[in-house]
């Protein structure tokens, strides 16, 4: 059962490295697309491509959910800080193994990854600001899906 932890820092760091895929991209269904604001979209590249943006662009306290560090497939409540804060890369499919989607509630872009098998997902939520911009409220970590 401990081999299950690595596999999960692995789908982590794959989230997380150097993936440059721009968006739109083509594994995401038009109907969503049309449901994003085209503001969104500038923001997103920007916030995966630029570091001091994307701390900028980050409400912290960040709540959320980490992985916890220690009992296996257990998750635990958190506030990301911005001294620990792994800054995020573009999203990257590695070869259709990930797969993307987005809800778009009058403002606030849910962002959901997960692996074609549903195991493991993670999701990102992004407030319109006043500023004609968004910030990241939320940030669910890479964890694996308990099936009960």
């Amino acid at each position: 059962m401990k081999a299950a932890y690595p596999i999960l820092s692995i789908f982590i760091f794959m989230l997380v490295s150097c993936g440059e895929q721009k968006i739109p991209p083509t594994n995401i269904k038009e109907s969503v697309i049309d449901t994003l604001p085209e503001s969104f979209f500038r923001f997103y590249e920007n916030f995966h491509t630029d570091s001091i943006f994307q701390l900028q662009h980050i409400q912290f306290p960040l709540a959320g959910v980490a992985v916890h560090p220690t009992i296996q497939n257990k998750t635990v409540d958190t506030f990301w800080q911005a001294e620990n804060w792994i800054i995020h890369k573009a999203f990257n499919d590695y070869g259709g193994t990930f797969k993307r989607e987005y809800r778009n509630l009058n403002g606030l872009i849910l962002e959901y990854i997960s692996n074609n098998t549903g195991d493991f997902n993670m999701e990102r939520r992004f407030l319109h600001n006043e500023e004609e911009d968004y910030d990241l409220i939320y940030y669910a970590e890479m964890r694996r899906v308990s099936r009960q």
